[in-house]
């Protein structure tokens, strides 16, 4: 018959053994998401092509490096977004670009936006 004190040392002893099979796949684990992922070096500079249907243009541009936005990058794409009839620059969103690019990136197109 178990004691109440018998069950507590039964349940660490569970808990132990989950420790260890966590310590033994987190290696893994971290190793495929590197692998899917790719090297920190890619996620450093978020790079984005984007065509302008009615200039004909194509801005090439790193807009976010090292998880800062790059001012300059945001104000080329602003102006290469501009409403081209009153030839006005655009306000994006710099999380809309960011949303942009994870899209582009996912479905692994190499050709501007």
């Amino acid at each position: 018959m178990l004691k109440s004190g018998d069950k507590s040392r039964q349940g660490r002893g569970a808990g132990a053994k989950r420790m260890a099979i966590a310590a033994t796949l987190l290696p893994a684990f971290t190793l495929a998401q590197l692998t899917v992922c790719g090297p920190a070096s890619s996620a450093d500079a978020r790079k984005i092509a984007l065509y302008n249907i009615h200039t004909k243009t194509t801005l090439e541009v790193t807009f976010k490096r090292n998880g800062t936005y790059v001012p300059e990058a945001l104000q080329k794409i602003n102006w290469h977004l501009r409403d081209w009839r009153r030839n006005e620059a655009t306000r994006m969103d710099p999380s809309l670009i960011d949303l942009v690019w994870e899209i582009h990136r996912e479905l692994g197109s190499r050709k501007p936006i």
